[in-house]
């Protein structure tokens, strides 16, 4: 007989001991507070981005199986891996559809004209091709930037220079420090001087991509553009003076829905059992949905976007943990206890008067 997989995991993975109790001992503890002594006879350590995965915490372990519950794995020291022939599973694109939720929620709240916008995006992956498909369905004029493709596949393509004269610009990438197309610091003094007045700029991918010393100076300086920050360098301790001069602050909660949380957690389940040569048993999310009434149904795009999501409520909440001086511990709390919110799929609605067209790009069902 097999003996158990000895698995240790962040505690706020969704679902981890659910799912992964019938394959091994599931040890969950806080991911800031995983060291090497919690991992010394595991064989497989299941993350989210707190967690540094690197030799520090791996080496003279037992470890064969890393799996992070997140699209991004710039927490993780992919090449250590590879040489200690340790497989690496992640989640990508599982949270790409909340992701985009929280750009219109931010669009709807800080620019309400979107819709007749020009909106840049700034990486078009797995989150950044979800918006643009979106946006492309409402009939958004676009610009992209992502040298990983062509105009073959995004035919909105071109330089970043041209992205950031658009009157939105949304930050997508992933954060790296090497290859022919390093992300740290995309976004540097020189770039961000050249952002218009009146521009929104939305950072929703990853922290360290824009610099947010020179973002500050041009905010000191000007103050002539809206700011909209998810992700931060230097997590949880996150720059207060950059929060406090900005629009909407939020502690890096923009993939955080019910569907996401589910569907990151499934899909490091089916790495597992592929790793120990089992069948996946993946499972629907099946989920009562929500009916929104729209009584003489005369809202506005926006008005449903918010009835499902006001980004305001994680802004006011940050801000009010912060202002009590919790800081780093704050920050965590508020991630740790988030109430998940669940992807426009989850809804339909009622007496709307929107084209069924609209309401599809967004994921509404309508009744």
């Amino acid at each position: 007989m097999t003996s158990k997989l000895k698995i240790v995991s962040d505690a706020n993975i969704c679902d981890v001991s659910e799912l992964f109790g019938r394959y091994g001992d599931v040890k969950c503890l806080s991911g800031r507070n995983i060291d090497r002594s919690h991992v010394i006879e595991a064989d497989a350590l299941l993350v989210r981005t707190i967690t540094q995965v690197n030799r520090e915490l791996l080496e003279h372990t037992s470890v064969r199986f890393v799996g992070s519950a997140t699209s991004g794995i710039d927490h993780i020291d992919v090449p250590y891996l590879k040489t200690n022939n340790i497989l690496l599973a992640h989640s990508p694109g599982s949270n790409a559809n909340a992701v985009v939720q929280y750009d219109l929620s931010v669009f709807a709240r800080l620019k309400p004209e979107w819709r007749t916008s020009t909106i840049g995006i700034i990486g078009c992956g797995k989150v950044g091709g979800r918006l643009h498909a979106l946006l492309k369905k409402l009939n958004v004029k676009l610009r992209v930037y992502d040298p990983f493709l062509s105009k073959e596949q995004v035919a909105e393509l071109t330089d970043l220079k041209e992205v950031l004269k658009s009157d939105i610009v949304c930050v997508h990438t992933p954060l790296t420090h090497s290859g022919e197309f390093p992300t740290a610091n995309l976004l540097d003094e020189q770039k961000i001087n050249t952002i218009s007045p009146g521009t929104l700029l939305v950072n929703a991918g990853r922290g360290g991509v824009v610099d947010e010393a020179a973002l500050i100076r041009r905010l000191d300086s000007k103050n002539d553009i809206s700011v909209a920050f998810d992700v931060w360098d230097s997590e949880p301790l996150i720059n207060l003076s950059l929060m406090s001069k900005i629009n909407i602050a939020t502690p890096h909660i923009a993939g955080y829905t019910f569907e996401a949380k589910k569907q990151a957690s499934q899909m490091l389940l089916d790495a597992l059992l592929l790793w120990q040569g089992r069948k996946s048993l993946s499972r629907e999310i099946e989920l009562k949905e929500k009916i929104i009434d729209l009584g003489q149904g005369d809202e506005t795009l926006n008005d449903l976007i918010l009835a499902c999501y006001d980004v305001s409520r994680d802004d006011e909440a940050l801000r009010h943990t912060m202002s009590d001086g919790n800081f780093g511990v704050g920050f965590d709390c508020i991630r740790n206890e988030y109430l998940f919110r669940h992807d426009f799929q989850y809804y339909s609605v009622r007496n709307s008067h929107r084209q069924l067209s609209e309401l599809r790009a967004l994921g509404f069902k309508s009744i």
